[in-house]
Formats: C-alpha cells, sequence, structure tokens
C-alpha cells in the first residue's frame, strides 16, 4: 500500500492489542481495498485488529515533535492512503515523526477511541527509542478521524478498557489536537456539539487547531471552536471559502491548500516543533528546586535571545498547564561598577504572563530558605490596560498601554558571581517567575506616581533601611517601557488587559539579604507590601 500511495515506508508497525481488542469480539475476516467507491484515493474497511505504522524522520534530524494520524472514513472505513500515509511522508518532510494509526472499521466512535487511548500510551511507552518527547505528543485527525481526536481529547482522564500492560501506566492526553474539515461533532441545535463531548470540554482540554471549507460541513469547526472558547482553550480556526471535503495534504491550487503552513505555523508556535536541545534545556529549568540559574548557553554556544525565548516558553507553558504559580519576568545584566563589585542594569526586555497567577493583596509567605540565601529586591509592577499585539509608536502612547502600577518584592536566590557577555541570555531562559514575586495591593493611575519614589525597608519592626537612590518611574522611563512592549509584541506574544511587567528598582548598593524575618516595605504613596520569610 506504502509503494503505490508514492509514501515513505514504515519503520515499523506494531499491533494495538496483545491479544483480541477489548469490546464487541466482531472479527470480520481479513482486511479488504475497497474498489467500488469513486474516489481518487484507496479506503480500505473490515479492520479487526489495530496496527499502528510508524514513520521517522532521520535521525539527525528528529527533535522530539511527533503526532498521532488518524486518517477519517466515517467509522465505515479508513481513508488511509490519503488521511494516513501521505500524511505521514509530509510529517516526515517537518522533521515531525508520524504514527499511523490503523484502527477498528466499521465501529462506534466508543470503541474506536480503545484504539486511540492505547496507541498513545503505547507511543508513550516506547519514546526514548524513536526519539520522541512525550510530553508533546498530539494528535491529527481527518474527517471521522478529526471526531476521534475530540473524542481522545474529551476522555484521556477515563481510559476505556482495563489496562493491558505497563505501558498503560502512561497517560492517552494528547498535547494538542487537530482537527481537519472534523465531521460527527454536531447534533441537536444549530451549532451545537454533541453533549456527550461537550460536557467534557473544560479548561484543561488540550489546544486545539481547526481547518476545514465552508463549502463542506463547517457548522462542526464553528461549534467546536465555539465550545472551547466558552471553556477558555486556546484554539485557531481557519474557514476557508471553498475546498471540499477530503483535500488532505495534497496540492491545491484554492488558497485551502494553506491549511497546512497555517498548521505548521502554529505548532512552532505553541512549541511544539522545538529542537532537541530547547526542549532538553527546558525541561532542566523546569525540574530545578530553586531559582539558581543554569548556565543554559553551554547548550547553545552560537544562540541568540530568539533561542532563550524558546527555552523559558516551553517552561512557562510546562508551568501553567501543572497550575503552577507564574508572576512575571524581567532580564538583567550584571556590569561592573567599579572596585570589584557587580551591579544590576534593567535591561529593555520581557515577557508578561497572567497577573491573576500574580495575586495581589496577599500577606506571602515566602519558600523556607536558608540564612542568607537570598535577597530582596523592590520595584514596580505596570499594569496592561488592553490587549494588543502591535508596536508603540511613541512614549506618550506607551502611557495609555498601562492602567496601574502595583508595588512589588522580589525574593532571589542568587546569580552569578561574575558578570558575563551572556547572562541576559541565561537569565531569560530561566526566569521560572515561581512564588519569588510578592505584590502589593495598592494601584495607582501611571501619571500619579511621584518623579522620584524612596523605598524603606524594615525588619521585624525594628531595622529600617533605605533602598538606594529611589526608583524614578517618570520621565524617560515611558521611552524604556516602549522598547520593552515592542520587544515583547515583537517577539510575537500577546500583551492581555490585566498583565504584569515587573521593573527592579535600579540602586547603587547591593539589594538586601534575605534574612528570616518578618518584613514591611514602605512605597510611600504606593503603600506597603508585608511578607514572611522563613
Amino acid at each position: 500500500m506504502a509503494a503505490s500511495a508514492g509514501a515513505v515506508e514504515p519503520a515499523e508497525e506494531f499491533a494495538v492489542w496483545p491479544g483480541n481488542p477489548p469490546g464487541p469480539n466482531r472479527d470480520r475476516g481479513p482486511e479488504k481495498l475497497l474498489t467500488g467507491r469513486p474516489r481518487p484515493f484507496y479506503q480500505i474497511t473490515d479492520v479487526s485488529h489495530p496496527t499502528v505504522s510508524v514513520f521517522l524522520p532521520p535521525r539527525e534530524r528528529r527533535s522530539g515533535a511527533a503526532v498521532l494520524v488518524l486518517p477519517g472514513g466515517g467509522l465505515q472505513r479508513l481513508a488511509i492512503e490519503h488521511e494516513g500515509l501521505e500524511v505521514a511522508a509530509w510529517l516526515n518532510s517537518l522533521d515531525i515523526t508520524a504514527f499511523v494509526l490503523k484502527y477498528r472499521v466499521p465501529e462506534r466512535a466508543p470503541v474506536a477511541l480503545q484504539d486511540v487511548q492505547r496507541a498513545m500510551s503505547l507511543i508513550r511507552a516506547r519514546s526514548a527509542e524513536w526519539g520522541i518527547d512525550p510530553d508533546d505528543l498530539g494528535v491529527v485527525g481527518f474527517s471521522a478521524g478529526a471526531e476521534l481526536a475530540v473524542w481522545l481529547a474529551t476522555h484521556y482522564g477515563e481510559r476505556q478498557y482495563e489496562a493491558q500492560d505497563a505501558s498503560d501506566r502512561f497517560s492517552t492526553r494528547p498535547a494538542y489536537a487537530a482537527l481537519i474539515y472534523p465531521g460527527g461533532l454536531t447534533q441537536g441545535g444549530p451549532l451545537q456539539i454533541k453533549e456527550v463531548l461537550a460536557s467534557r470540554i473544560n479548561a484543561d482540554t488540550p489546544p486545539m487547531f481547526v481547518a476545514q471549507a465552508n463549502d463542506d460541513s463547517s457548522e462542526n469547526s464553528l461549534a467546536i471552536v465555539a465550545a472551547l472558547k466558552r471553556a477558555h482553550v486556546p484554539a485557531e480556526l481557519h474557514i476557508y471559502q471553498e475546498g471540499g471535503h477530503g483535500f488532505g495534504v495534497r496540492t491545491t491550487g484554492a488558497p485551502v491548500g494553506g491549511w497546512k503552513e497555517r498548521w505548521r505555523e502554529w505548532l512552532a508556535w505553541q512549541g511544539f516543533l522545538d529542537e532537541a536541545s530547547v526542549r532538553a534545556s527546558a525541561r532542566e529549568i523546569a525540574n530545578t528546586t530553586n531559582d539558581a540559574v543554569i548556565a543554559v548557553n553551554t547548550r547553545f554556544p552560537n544562540a541568540g535571545i530568539p533561542a532563550a525565548y524558546a527555552v523559558q516558553k516551553r517552561v512557562v507553558r510546562a508551568q501553567i498547564r501543572n497550575k503552577q504559580r507564574v508572576a512575571g519576568f524581567c532580564v538583567e545584566d550584571l556590569v561592573p561598577s567599579g572596585a570589584g563589585r557587580v551591579v544590576a542594569r534593567t535591561l529593555p526586555s520581557g515577557v508578561v504572563f497572567q497577573a491573576s497567577l500574580a495575586k495581589s493583596g496577599e500577606t506571602a509567605i515566602l519558600p523556607s530558605m536558608a540564612a542568607g540565601a537570598g535577597r530582596l529586591v523592590p520595584g514596580l509592577a505596570y499594569m496592561i490596560s488592553v490587549d494588543f499585539s502591535f508596536q508603540i509608536a511613541t512614549a506618550t502612547q506607551a502611557v495609555g498601554a498601562f492602567s496601574a502600577v502595583l508595588p512589588f518584592v522580589e525574593l532571589r536566590s542568587g546569580s552569578p558571581s561574575s558578570p558575563t557577555a551572556d547572562s541576559s541570555w541565561n537569565r531569560i531562559a530561566n526566569n521560572l517567575g515561581k512564588t519569588r514575586f510578592v505584590v502589593g495591593s495598592t494601584t495607582v493611575a501611571p501619571e500619579n506616581i511621584p518623579g522620584d519614589l524612596k523605598v524603606r525597608i524594615g525588619r521585624d519592626t525594628a531595622s529600617t533601611v533605605d533602598f538606594g537612590t529611589g526608583m524614578k518611574p517618570a520621565g524617560r522611563s515611558w521611552e524604556e517601557l516602549r522598547q520593552i512592549l515592542n520587544q515583547i509584541t515583537g517577539e510575537g506574544y500577546t500583551l492581555h488587559a490585566g498583565d504584569l511587567i515587573f521593573c527592579p528598582a535600579s540602586a547603587n548598593e547591593e539589594p538586601l539579604a534575605a534574612l528570616p524575618g518578618r518584613y514591611d516595605v514602605d512605597f510611600g504613596v504606593l503603600g506597603k507590601v508585608e511578607f514572611t520569610v522563613r
């Protein structure tokens, strides 16, 4: 079949089930090729024993990206040539490992779902053999295969069969689902998703990419994306004016053929096409137990700031997925300051994260640490006023991008002992934003902030010190903030209302040691931030 399709040969093919599949015992005899259907591609039916065919890019080009491919066919047959084998060949050309599932047909969706879930677990169990990242294993489905992809994305928490072996310890959840001209999703009123699927769509549902022609049954795509939006699940939708059904990955002169490039862009933006070194560095950072800076640049000797952002983006995505606290971002460069001293200089660079995860007005208890192991840095957090993703022309316009300013204190666990040319690169990649930021409850409109803001820090109601020479949030700092905003949007990030940009104070002296005790940080007209270090 592979030869007749002009597709690459699979590296291997393995059975989904160790014996007879679970569910109804329907051995329909040998699989057969359908010849009586007028289609410009072949289809098969009477599949009783599911298999997975593995298609590998050259080893030196494998990044770790991998996709489970689900051909369509109305759950009666499998259009395995152009929605399976040809898809695998195209994915391999993008350096993506492809697994084409031949699931049971004719069959009902809940039974076919057993095959899909088992395939996901089996692939993850053997991920090291193929050099793929089990955390980024996604699924792409065509037509009825897209319906199965939605079943998988909404039923991953409930395995539809009894565990067969150790492989079933691995998750069935796809990192994402791509739905290409989906069918079978709607039922009842206009643009209503089947209840069995709609009732399980929630904030934990994987993100989805959806593409379909409007002269096809595009209500399926419109309905699923509307349901995802209601549940606050990231999704991207492309509806083309025409293209019909079943175009697959074949070349077309119509605009609908552009869906492949749009999906590739989406995969890259989500981080699913990251290089292996990016994945390895992000995993190391995410697994660290403290905020120490890891020398990520040793893995990227010739890389620049975009690679650092790619590492950081993966770390942040994993934290949000795991319900971890993500607060904010700032970049510093360590520069000599005479007499062998090193001071921190804030650079116009950064990424902002959800402000809701850096809750204001809390009396926070920071993580335990050895006495003197950390340091305190006060600063200002600027709150974005409106959603935007474009460049800002002037410093005056930058003022309108912010709705409020909050005082904050950052706890840091240390920094490199000497300045290095690539320290800003490392800080971008390593900024985890765990529970390091304590944000005050007072918010003030930007124009009401004094030009020179003194900060006093007291510990245990006794010692009180002035921090540095004060912060200067007015004047030329608006130009610096404009540069920060433009670098963020220039990197492709969208700023959302309520996001925070954290800007630590510039000071001549070293930040204070974070000794155990109760702290009261007075920002004058901006109020106080109170917290405890244990």
